[in-house]
């Protein structure tokens, strides 16, 4: 096993498996001390709001999706996405 493999191993064993992490959903090597530190869940470190909005039903990870597929999902323009974000950013500051 090369270092840094080890090193990761470690690291999960020590701290990652309790916060959620495995060796396929890791943070950057350069997060794993700010991670460590402030004990930052898997599903914050991902960008998730709640640890629910990060697992599905069944328990398995959700996929996040690009910008291009919730824009296709939802069949809206680009220029409407953004506005929408812009708007909802705003909403959220008043």
């Amino acid at each position: 096993m090369s270092k840094i493999m080890q090193h990761a191993q470690d690291w999960l064993e020590y701290y990652g498996y309790e916060l959620g992490y495995n060796m396929k959903l890791m943070p950057k090597m350069e997060h794993l001390k700010i991670v460590t530190i402030h004990k930052i869940p898997v599903w914050k470190y991902m960008g998730y709001k709640t640890e629910k909005g990060f697992y599905s039903t069944t328990g398995k990870i959700m996929p996040f999706k690009s910008i291009k597929e919730v824009i296709e999902e939802y069949k809206m323009g680009e220029k409407e996405y953004w506005e929408g974000k812009i708007k909802s950013n705003m909403e959220g500051t008043i």
